[in-house]
């Protein structure tokens, strides 16, 4: 994953007190620099000091100092997930370099890896698909499950309840699989479907009046890292 923080020195200063180690020193120009540090699962989180969606009116809630911009997927098969993501889902494809060049597969480890890259842009999201050629992939272990690496689905949101059935629809329609039928919540439905390369998408259909509800707003208690209060 990767985060757009405000103040990117902070942050990598907290990094070694919480138990999380760098990969790298950071890496880039003053106002751009970028590092990637390693949890205490031994999971990847690469912090960027500029934010590649600027173009974000606001940007996010600003008194959280912090903000998940991307998720990068390894695939084996890039034209199956354009099938996935573009062709049956409709995300927009946008500049692959908008959030990576090949430069940066050092920050992760991987200096000089080649790679084919499709960059998706789901509202203020961007979704990173990659295919390695070197280092060559190696196929998952025996009785591997989503659960292993921490995280169990890259999830969707909808703020209409016909937007989130046509691509539901869509998906189903073009022979990818679902979990669950969708439920019927009112304001809110839900599902979960796979894809044909072992990854599992979240659908998630909200009305804006029930955010707060939901856990999407900043609760009156909540502080952010700095003591910001929320607005």
């Amino acid at each position: 994953m990767s985060f757009h923080v405000d103040d990117f020195d902070a942050v990598v200063a907290r990094v070694p007190t919480v138990g999380a180690s760098t990969v790298t020193p950071p890496m880039g120009p003053d106002g751009d620099r970028r590092v990637c540090i390693r949890d205490q699962d031994g999971f990847i989180i690469e912090i960027m000091e500029r934010d590649p969606l600027d173009d974000l009116r606001p940007p996010r809630w600003p008194e959280s100092g912090a903000a998940i911009r991307a998720v990068s997927l390894s695939v084996p098969d890039l034209d199956k997930a354009r099938r996935f993501w573009v062709e049956t889902l409709s995300l927009e494809l946008v500049d692959p370099t908008l959030l990576h060049t090949p430069d940066m597969e050092a920050l992760w480890g991987l200096p000089g890896a080649k790679s084919e890259t499709l960059l998706l842009r789901a509202g203020d999201q961007l979704i990173e698909v990659q295919q390695y050629s070197d280092p060559a992939p190696r196929p998952r272990p025996l009785g591997y499950l989503l659960s292993d690496v921490g995280i169990l689905n890259i999830a969707l949101g909808y703020r209409t309840r016909e937007a989130f059935t046509a691509a539901f629809t869509s998906l189903i329609e073009n022979g990818y699989t679902a979990n669950v039928q969708p439920n019927d919540e009112g304001p809110f439905t839900s599902s979960y479907v796979n894809d044909d390369q072992g990854f599992s998408l979240e659908m998630f259909h909200c009305a804006e009046e029930i955010d707060g509800y939901l856990g999407f707003m900043p609760e009156g208690t909540w502080r952010s890292a700095t003591g910001r209060p929320p607005r």
